[in-house]
């Protein structure tokens, strides 16, 4: 006799789902991917690592000559394209820190360099998530501060490839509109936001996840619009600055 499944938790209210259908960031991605040669889940990420480096100061040369600004993401590591695996999370899975140098990038730089940094950051692998958390939770506890988890991106591509291809202001204008924005529950995650991409040839999917003890419902939807923008922008300047202004 099988015995039956553990019950799943209850959803925490303090977590929250924010689906997002957006056509206009699909095609922007796209585009930038056409423009780039690397692979629209290169372009996210690097979206993801802008908009965290902009949130951060400035960090000095240790030879004083200078100062630089890094964005770091975490991505989830898993082989998609086997049936066991496509909807992983953990434990066929793990979440692997990427971070990258963003000063006096254009966007388009910033792409090929989250390439080399996600490189790098595979080929050494994830810090065991656990004993992350626990570091994490007694540095806070010692300096007496809250410190906000690293954003977290997990791509999911399907069967079928989203379109690689250039856009245009009037298309990308065109598609703004059918974005919709809508909250529902959602199981917790490490990560005080964490992003799910799943993609295909109809376009991206995306579904943001934020803890509410640290940002607000309202910051989570500004994050997603900040997204969009800054792909849009990128999409149609090559040389669109790395670094977005957040509202």
């Amino acid at each position: 006799m099988t015995p039956a499944p553990a019950p799943r938790p209850r959803p925490s209210p303090r977590h929250r789902f924010l689906p997002r259908p957006p056509p206009a960031l699909a095609l922007a991605a796209g585009a930038v991917a056409a423009r780039t040669g690397e692979s629209p889940a290169t372009v996210l990420a690097a979206a993801l690592v802008a908009l965290d480096a902009a949130g951060t100061g400035p960090v000095p040369h240790v030879d004083g000559t200078g100062e630089t600004r890094y964005g770091a993401v975490h991505l989830i590591s898993a082989n998609r394209l086997r049936p066991e695996t496509a909807a992983a999370v953990l434990p066929l899975s793990q979440p692997v820190p990427c971070c990258v140098d963003t000063a006096g990038a254009t966007f388009g730089e910033l792409v090929r360099r989250t390439a080399a940094a996600s490189l790098r950051a595979f080929r050494a692998g994830g810090a065991p998530p656990d004993e992350l958390a626990a570091l994490l939770a007694t540095v806070a506890r010692e300096r007496g501060v809250r410190l906000d988890a690293t954003p977290a991106l997990n791509y999911r591509p399907r069967s079928t490839a989203l379109p690689v291809r250039p856009t245009t202001a009037g298309e990308l204008a065109a598609a703004a509109p059918r974005s919709v924005t809508r909250w529902t529950e959602a199981d917790p995650w490490r990560a005080s936001h964490y992003l799910s991409a799943d993609v295909d040839a109809s376009g991206i999917r995306l579904l943001l996840q934020v803890d509410t003890a640290v940002h607000p419902p309202e910051w989570a939807e500004r994050r997603l619009d900040a997204l969009e923008r800054l792909l849009c922008a990128a999409a149609l300047d090559a040389h669109c600055p790395a670094l977005p202004t957040l509202g």
